[in-house]
C-alpha cells in the first residue's frame, strides 16, 4: 500500500512543468530522488539490451519509456539504438524530445537537441512523429509559426501523429492569442483522443476565451462528469462569474460548503458574489463565518466596507479596530 502510494506521488511528480520540478530539486533533493526512483524499476533497462531489438521494437519501448517520463531509461536504448546502422528518425526524434524535457536543459543539450532533430528529418522526412517532435521544440522555443508548420506536415504525413500534433497546435495557437483556432483544433482532437476529462477542460478553457461562456459552462460539468476534483469545480464557478452566472456560481460554492463547512476561503468567494448581487446581509453572514474561521485584517476590512454600505457605522469602525489590531501582530 504506501509502496503505491509513493508509486502514485511520484507519477504526479513527474508531470509537473519543468520550472515546478527544478524547484522540487532545489528544495527537496532526497525526497524527490526517492519518489522518482520508485517507479523506475519496472521500466529500467539495460544499454545492452537495445543490440537484440529490432528498431521497431526500440521505437515502441521508448515511445512507452517516454510518454511514462521515465526519460533516463528511454536514453539507454536510444543512445546505442541512435548510433547503429539501424537508427530511424522516429528514434532520433524520441532521443530530442528526452533531452527537450530535461530539468536541467542547458545550451549544449538544446544544441544536442536540435542535432538529433535534423538528423531525424534526414532518415525520415514524411514522419508524423518527427514533424510534431519539430513543433514541440518549435513552442518550446517560443517560435509558434514554425510550430504551427511542423504541426501541419505532422497531420499531413502518410503516419499522421494527430492527437499530438493537434495538441501542439492548441499550444502554438493560445500563446498567439488565437483562440478561435486553438478552439477548433481542440474540436479535431476529440475523433483521435476522445471525450477525456482534459480535452473538456481545453474545450472550456478555449470557450472562456472567446466569450461563450454558456457553452464553456457546460464544458467544464463534462469535464467534472467525467473526473470530479475541486481544482475543476472551482474552473467551473470562475467560469459561471466571468459569464455574469452569479446564482450559479454561488449554488456551486454552497455545494462545496456542505462537503467542507469550514473552507474559508469559499466563504468569503461566495460573499464577493453576493456583494455583485447586492445581498450585502448574506455577504456580511459568509464575512462573520469567514472571519470564525481565520481572523484576518484583510477580513475585518472587508466586513467593515459592508457595514458601511448598509449604514451600520458602529460595526464598521469595530472591525477597523480589530484589522489594526491584527496588523499589529505582525
Amino acid at each position: 500500500m504506501q509502496h503505491n502510494r509513493c508509486q502514485e506521488l511520484a507519477l504526479q511528480i513527474r508531470r509537473l512543468p519543468t520550472a515546478a520540478k527544478r524547484t522540487l530539486r532545489r528544495c527537496f533533493p532526497l525526497v524527490l530522488l526517492v519518489l522518482t526512483q520508485s517507479i523506475s524499476a519496472p521500466y529500467s533497462v539495460s544499454a545492452q539490451f537495445s543490440k537484440t531489438m529490432t528498431p521497431d521494437a526500440i521505437e515502441k519501448l521508448a515511445f512507452r519509456l517516454v510518454s511514462s517520463e521515465h526519460m533516463e531509461d528511454a536514453q539507454k536504448i536510444l543512445i546505442p539504438g541512435c548510433k547503429s546502422s539501424r537508427a530511424t528518425g522516429v528514434m532520433h526524434a524520441l532521443l530530442a524530445k528526452t533531452y527537450m524535457d530535461d530539468p536541467y536543459e542547458s545550451r549544449k543539450l538544446s544544441t544536442q537537441v536540435k542535432l538529433e532533430l535534423d538528423t531525424a528529418l534526414k532518415l525520415d522526412p514524411d514522419s508524423g512523429v518527427v514533424h510534431r517532435i519539430w513543433a514541440e521544440y518549435f513552442n518550446l522555443q517560443g517560435d509558434y509559426k514554425k510550430a504551427i508548420a511542423a504541426s501541419r506536415k505532422a497531420l499531413a504525413s502518410k503516419k499522421p501523429d494527430a492527437d499530438s500534433a493537434y495538441r501542439q497546435l492548441i499550444i502554438s495557437y493560445s500563446n498567439l492569442g488565437d483562440y478561435n483556432q486553438a478552439y477548433k483544433c481542440n474540436e479535431e482532437r476529440f475523433k483521435y483522443s476522445g471525450a477525456s476529462d482534459a480535452n473538456y477542460r481545453n474545450r472550456a478553457i478555449m470557450l472562456e476565451k472567446i466569450g461563450r461562456y454558456p457553452e464553456a459552462v457546460q464544458a467544464w460539468r463534462d469535464a467534472l462528469n467525467k473526473r470530479h476534483d475541486d481544482s475543476t469545480v472551482l474552473s467551473l464557478i470562475d467560469c459561471m462569474e466571468r459569464g455574469g452566472q452569479y446564482q450559479d456560481a454561488i449554488d456551486e460554492l454552497t455545494k462545496l460548503l456542505k462537503s467542507n463547512p469550514a473552507d474559508d476561503e469559499a466563504m468569503t468567494r461566495r460573499a464577493k458574489l453576493y456583494i455583485k448581487m447586492k445581498k450585502y446581509k448574506e455577504a456580511i453572514v459568509d464575512y462573520s463565518s469567514a472571519i470564525k474561521e481565520d481572523p484576518t485584517a484583510r477580513l475585518y476590512r472587508e466586513r467593515a466596507e459592508l457595514y458601511k454600505l448598509t449604514g451600520q457605522a458602529a460595526a464598521a469602525a469595530a472591525d477597523l479596530e480589530k484589522a489594526k489590531k491584527e496588523e499589529s501582530r505582525l
